[in-house]
């Protein structure tokens, strides 16, 4: 099975996951089923991109660049931060992901906005085998959309995203093992990236909507006549859409003008 059908497989469980909850729990929480969408539509977003280079200081000297490792082994990010308690849950079943995971697959911690010196307190009270990166300026998570903590991702042997997990790891062979086995098979059978070519890529890799874009691309139901807002849908329609909500001014219109705007113009029944 490819990365990306793994990717599809793994989007297809966690909206599975949430309707079971929205449709079997008793009186939803509102904010809980929004939270639950936005995140469907993250992973959405980012799973089969280029994932960005993204680079961090680590905890006793050095740095971590993507860009230094990628095609040379699995690499999984774990963006979390120290006052975080289903961070601090899921660390014992990182490391022990990490122990048996081989010297193919890189483990990454990277802390979020906050000090070396809490940071390295931290790992030390933990006992955390892995490198730990620390990412004071944000610059790492801002650059994969990271929203909430733990997210993780794993970016496989062609620079492409393979996982883009928000939530803490609770069972690393259900999270984990399936997209982390198949990128590793892809290493060993030399289906790799040169750091040249994936800069490349990254660079034709048009950047993700943000901010209010990316409100109205959650908010918009396609107008291919599916059931998915315009984030989740991966139709030839919602790709017109993103890329224009991506280079287009909004101006003084309203979000609900835009979409009037965007459905007339992309509805496929014109």
């Amino acid at each position: 099975m490819g990365e990306r059908r793994l990717g599809a497989v793994a989007l297809a469980l966690a909206i599975a996951t949430l309707g079971f909850h929205v449709r079997y729990k008793v009186r939803p929480e509102r904010q809980d089923v929004e939270q639950a969408s936005a995140e469907l539509a993250t992973m959405a977003q980012w799973n089969g991109r280029t994932a960005p280079d993204v680079e961090a200081p680590l905890l006793g000297g050095g740095g971590f660049r993507l860009s230094d490792v990628v095609g040379k082994k699995v690499v999984v990010l774990n963006f979390f931060a120290t006052w975080c308690g289903p961070c601090r849950a899921e660390i014992p079943e990182l490391l022990r992901f990490a122990a048996g995971a081989g010297e193919s697959v890189l483990l990454v911690g990277i802390d979020v906005g906050e000090t070396p010196e809490t940071v390295a307190a931290f790992a030390r009270d933990r006992q955390i085998t892995y490198p730990v990166a620390v990412d004071g300026s944000r610059a790492a998570a801002e650059a994969l959309g990271v929203a909430s903590f733990p997210t993780t991702v794993v970016v496989g042997p062609d620079g492409r995203i393979v996982l883009y997990e928000t939530g803490a790891i609770t069972n690393a062979e259900v999270s984990l093992a399936g997209p982390v086995s198949a990128a590793v098979r892809r290493l060993s059978r030399g289906e790799t990236v040169t750091k040249e070519a994936y800069l490349a890529a990254l660079a034709a890799e048009p950047p993700p909507l943000t901010g209010r874009a990316k409100a109205i691309a959650d908010a918009m139901p396609c107008p291919c006549g599916c059931s998915d807002a315009v984030a989740k849908c991966g139709c030839q329609t919602a790709r017109k859409i993103i890329s224009k909500l991506r280079d287009g001014s909004f101006g003084e219109k309203s979000d609900a003008d835009v979409m009037r705007e965007l459905d007339r113009e992309f509805c496929v029944k014109g």
